[in-house]
């Protein structure tokens, strides 16, 4: 079993080992140091995990409402403006008016 101390258990468990030191008598200190252990065990002060989490899978993708953009672009609205109104990327906003207008106007040269 790995035993595993936040900084304030370790902090919390030297302080109490130090405490043990004190004594003149190396018997009653040997005792007094195994104790101390085993109430810093008993506390919980020992072997402390993260769980483990899975990480995240990434959902599909939103929809982008092509015709929004291209009722936006049709009116005029900057490409900046668009990407803000849509939540998206200026990237995606271009993308889908170039396949947009190769539809109308057909595919580019």
């Amino acid at each position: 079993m790995k035993i595993v101390f936040t900084p304030e258990e370790l902090a919390e468990a030297v302080m109490l080992l130090r405490q043990v030191y004190g004594t003149d008598d190396k018997a009653e200190e040997k005792n007094r140091f195994t104790e101390a252990v085993e109430k810093a065990v008993e506390a919980k002060v020992a072997v402390k995990s993260k769980p483990k989490t899975e990480p995240k899978k990434p959902g599909p993708k939103p929809r982008v409402d092509r015709g929004k953009v291209m009722a936006l672009f049709d009116a005029e609205w900057s490409v900046a403006k668009i990407a803000d109104e849509m939540q998206c990327s200026t990237t995606t906003v271009k993308k889908i008016i170039g396949e947009e207008e190769d539809k109308r106007y057909g595919q580019k040269a």
